[in-house]
């Protein structure tokens, strides 16, 4: 059973699952939509620069004996 929720991306809509939904599905199927899933991220992770443009540790947020 698929969720009523339809996930949006390149303008097209896909089923959204539940983590035993997906479980439930042919090995095959499950690499697709999770290799769809990575790509998605992944194109989502280089073009968003709000969720790379930030620092990490700021200059004194790091304990450092050499110093």
């Amino acid at each position: 059973m698929v969720s009523s929720d339809a996930v949006q991306s390149d303008w097209t809509a896909r089923p959204h699952y539940t983590a035993v939904e997906l479980m439930k599905l042919p090995r095959e199927e499950r690499r697709r939509i999770l290799e769809q899933a990575a790509s998605d991220a992944r194109s989502e992770y280089e073009n968003n620069e709000s969720l790379t443009d930030f620092k990490a540790f700021g200059d004194t947020d790091l304990y450092d004996e050499t110093s």
